[in-house]
């Protein structure tokens, strides 16, 4: 594995800049960005979304790069956007111009393919992505991703805020692998609202106190999205996930037997949010479903209701978890009373959804910020307990979402390592198999009795 080294600054300075007209966006989900890069001419994705041509829009330079496509494709991978790219074997920059600075979310479409009749194999794609003056990837394979991943294609998703009105996004192929590419399958941008500074986020120490955060994350900082998952309830995919979000159904990532139960709402019950919580926060959909621990008290007391989740080590981390209590008898404060660990440090003592929402059906969250250590991957242990000590009527615990952002290093970087080649293998005997986690889609698949080393 090789070590972490941010490209200098001559290779942003030297690339090529492919300029968007402006007033190309809005502060809105209906003036997103969605570029097919290399294709030909406009198509439609699976979620009914159309992708124009990135060679269709006016740049203000001729547009660089090779348009090429898959020279083979899966029967699983979607057309859009994924048969065509546009490969870079030399720097270069789309530069957008948005008609309202902002937050958006910027998400990077990858199908590791041979492309060009083979021209281009994917195991020569090495490059790094910058935004202005934040690393995304670096020396980034995605084949060696999306090989750990299990999956044909991945996407990868960021937030950053475009105070300027200008996003710079440069392509550079490794200078430290021969015949290195750089290449890209789609891109998208959407703008949102501020949705990471809620405040009311909770610092947990290694001391294993929690403290208030008086800061919270800087309004420019760069973040990417590691998990987004709709816990007790199936996938919600684009459209229907505001703002294009896709949440993920929380089962793959569960730790042990005891799963808990899942459940949805009572049909007398609407879901509505605190006077404190924007409605964009999260869909409805996310608060219409749940996880809790089980209806056997005796049982409860004896395990955690746990998730566990594959982490970049050395970077800090917001964790978000959603909550809305959701069926009767659950209607007062003190009847579900239950502590929130994270990474085995106590993140909650006494979480009383009720109590935070103000009534049944009401959705809340609530923010706590993990700082990690290290280098290279790491897991991250999320867990629900029941808490004894407030002698609540029931012995239990809920959660409806949990998502985790990554934030930008010291470095302007968000950059971790590739993983390693599957064939590195130890034996495992709890049976699972852990891939690499810096997507949406990562696969935790416990049929298998190996653990992939990353």
């Amino acid at each position: 594995m090789e070590n972490h080294v941010v490209l200098p600054n001559y290779a942003i300075v030297c690339a090529s800049i492919l300029s968007v007209a402006p007033a190309i966006l809005a502060a809105d989900n209906d003036s997103a960005i969605l570029l097919s890069c290399g294709a030909s001419q406009p198509g439609s994705d699976l979620d009914g979304r159309d992708w124009t041509p990135d060679s269709d829009f006016n740049f203000s330079l001729p547009l660089s790069g090779h348009s090429v496509k898959a020279t083979q494709q899966g029967s699983s991978v979607p057309r859009v956007p994924y048969l065509t790219a546009r490969v870079f074997t030399s720097p270069f920059s789309y530069n957008f111009s948005l008609a309202v600075g902002g937050r958006v979310f910027l998400r990077l479409y990858f199908y590791p393919s041979n492309y060009d009749n083979d021209n281009y194999t994917s195991g020569d794609a090495f490059f790094s992505v910058t935004a202005g003056p934040y690393t995304l990837l670096h020396n980034f394979s995605a084949s060696l991703v999306a090989n750990n991943l299990n999956d044909d294609f991945f996407t990868r998703e960021f937030s950053l805020n475009v105070s300027t009105g200008v996003l710079n996004l440069t392509f550079s192929p490794s200078p430290a692998h021969n015949n290195s590419y750089a290449f890209i399958n789609g891109i998208e941008i959407v703008p949102i609202p501020d949705i990471f500074n809620s405040g009311n986020a909770v610092l947990i120490n290694t001391d294993g106190y929690a403290y208030p955060i008086l800061k919270e994350i800087h309004p420019e900082s760069a973040i990417e999205t590691v998990y987004r998952l709709n816990v007790g309830g199936q996938a919600i995919a684009p459209p229907n996930g505001e703002f294009s979000r896709f949440w993920e159904d929380d089962t793959l990532y569960l730790f042990g037997a005891s799963s808990g139960v899942t459940f949805s709402k009572d049909t007398n019950v609407s879901i509505r949010y605190a006077p404190d919580v924007p409605s964009y926060i999260a869909p409805t959909e996310v608060y219409a479903t749940a996880r809790s621990m089980g209806p056997d008290a005796s049982v409860n007391l004896q395990y955690n209701l746990t998730w566990i989740l594959q982490v970049d080590a050395g970077f800090s981390y917001l964790v978000r978890f959603h909550f809305c209590e959701i069926q009767y008898p659950i209607t007062t404060s003190k009847q579900r009373v239950f502590e929130i660990f994270i990474n085995n440090q106590t993140a909650e003592e006494s979480a009383d959804v009720i109590a935070w929402s103000g009534g049944i059906g009401v959705a809340t969250f609530r923010d706590y910020m993990v700082s990690t250590t290290g280098s290279g991957q790491m897991d991250m242990w999320v867990a629900l307990h029941p808490q004894i000590d407030s002698r609540p009527q029931y012995y239990d615990a809920i959660l409806n979402g949990l998502e985790v952002f990554k934030l930008q290093n010291s470095s302007n970087s968000l950059a971790g390592f590739n993983p390693e080649p599957r064939d590195q293998t130890f034996d495992n005997p709890d049976g699972y198999y852990f891939t690499d986690s810096i997507s949406l889609h990562v696969k935790i698949v416990t049929s298998c009795r190996y653990c992939y080393h990353i």
